[in-house]
């Protein structure tokens, strides 16, 4: 059985708990009155695991993120070709400056690598890294917000469709087909 990265890093670095989005609409029933810390873990934990799914997917990086001990700005890091773009698109769902989310998210992005590297344990190989992404994909999807429209900074479409988010028998039976295929996806990453 596979950990729940959303989760653990929800409750390790003490963020409130997450909302799943409604298949319907595509958002959390998140009122605009709530704490700005809401609104950004609801932001910024699936965007920043989502994104370390994606760049994941090509040996090259799933190699640095087993091996590299030395990245401080895991943020800037996988997202070469744009760096700040998540990071605003988190700040402004967020109502927050975008110095604190990228603060924020790098801190996030830490403990999730720290978490995989924990999981998978010392002698885990970048197959080992592919699949336990491959495996949490199912666990983030159903609380990204799809009005952030991530899919599209991270050339996924698939990621803001709303049956990522469904539930149920069938939807459960695809999801597993779906990381079937995603754990064999070797394309480059972001």
């Amino acid at each position: 059985m596979s950990v729940n990265l959303v989760s653990l890093v929800q409750q390790n670095l003490g963020y409130p708990e997450l909302l799943k989005m409604d298949a319907n609409t595509q958002e959390a029933v998140i009122d605009t009155a709530l704490p700005a810390e809401d609104r950004f873990s609801q932001a910024a934990i699936p965007a920043v695991l989502i994104t370390i799914y994606k760049y994941s997917r090509s040996d090259e990086m799933a190699e640095k993120l087993l091996k590299d001990e030395q990245v401080v700005s895991w943020m800037s890091e996988m997202q070469k070709n744009a760096p700040g773009e998540m990071i605003q698109v988190v700040a402004d769902y967020a109502g927050i400056p975008l110095e604190e989310s990228s603060n924020r998210m790098n801190a996030i992005a830490a403990e999730s690598v720290r978490l995989i590297k924990q999981d998978i344990g010392e002698k885990g190989t970048i197959l080992d890294l592919k699949n336990l992404m491959a495996n949490q994909r199912n666990f983030i999807l159903p609380y990204l917000p799809a009005s952030m429209q991530l899919g599209t900074m991270l050339d996924d479409s698939t990621l803001d469709d709303r049956t990522n988010k469904m539930q149920g028998p069938v939807s459960g039976l695809m999801h597993v087909i779906g990381n079937k295929l995603a754990g064999s996806d070797t394309s480059s990453a972001i």
